[in-house]
């Protein structure tokens, strides 16, 4: 009989525990399926996470804030975007690991994939720059969207976070500072970082900054990722 899937906490929220591959000689048949339909969802969200960010490239008036870095790596290097993505990546899993954060299956494969969709899609041609500011805005806000939700499908797999949010809790490890500022920190950095290089920054890198929380959020109930309340714990009895 096959495997009901089951819930498991992490990062506060609630995931699809999917069987360890340690264990793979002990996996039922329920068990297998529940792999292979887990590492599908994770592909195919992964592969709209790429298309998200190539999206806010193609738009043409500002990318993702981590894309104008990629970007101006790409443009000042030999590398192609999604091979800077992968760089950019795996130095982050690389810090990460030395701090204490171990790196999961899913953090090296969203490194990995990611790069590879983005350059898939560029060498498809499957998406063309847009030239007037309603395709440009209409562009960017199906980026905005499709980034949440496949951030709520990639996450809800159950095989990991990504080498950014890894990076994240390293620099919360390093520095002591709260997890908004580590992030505001590291988006705004590598922004700078790109606009010097000469990624692309517009208007449209503010916007997406503004509006990827909310995008997120509702990725998150879209794929049933509720945050479980934290117990808090009972007085202690009084002594008379």
């Amino acid at each position: 009989m096959a495997r009901l899937p089951r819930s498991r906490k992490a990062a506060g929220y609630s995931v699809t525990q999917i069987p360890q591959l340690r264990n793979f000689r002990n996996w039922s048949d329920g068990d297998l399926q529940l792999w292979l339909r887990q590492f599908l969802i994770l592909v195919v969200g992964l592969f709209f996470f790429a298309l998200a960010l190539m999206l806010s490239i193609y738009a043409n008036i500002g990318a993702n804030s981590w894309m104008v870095f990629h970007d101006g790596i790409a443009i000042q290097t030999p590398l192609t975007i999604g091979q800077a993505s992968q760089a950019v990546g795996l130095v982050m899993i690389v810090v990460s690991w030395i701090v204490g954060i171990r790196p999961g299956m899913g953090t090296v494969l969203n490194m990995l994939l990611v790069g590879w969709f983005m350059d898939l899609i560029v060498w498809s041609g499957m998406l063309q720059y847009a030239t007037t500011l309603p395709v440009q805005l209409s562009m960017l806000a199906t980026s905005i969207l499709i980034l949440g939700l496949s951030s709520g499908m990639y996450i809800k797999a159950g095989f990991g976070a990504g080498p950014r949010d890894s990076f994240n809790l390293a620099m919360i490890e390093l520095t002591n500072l709260s997890i908004t500022v580590s992030r505001w920190a590291i988006e705004g950095s590598v922004v700078v970082l790109g606009i010097l290089m000469g990624g692309q920054f517009g208007f449209g890198t503010i916007l997406y900054a503004i509006l990827i929380g909310p995008a997120v959020g509702i990725g998150f109930r879209v794929f049933g990722l509720h945050r479980t309340p934290r117990k808090r714990p009972e007085p202690a009895a009084s002594q008379t």
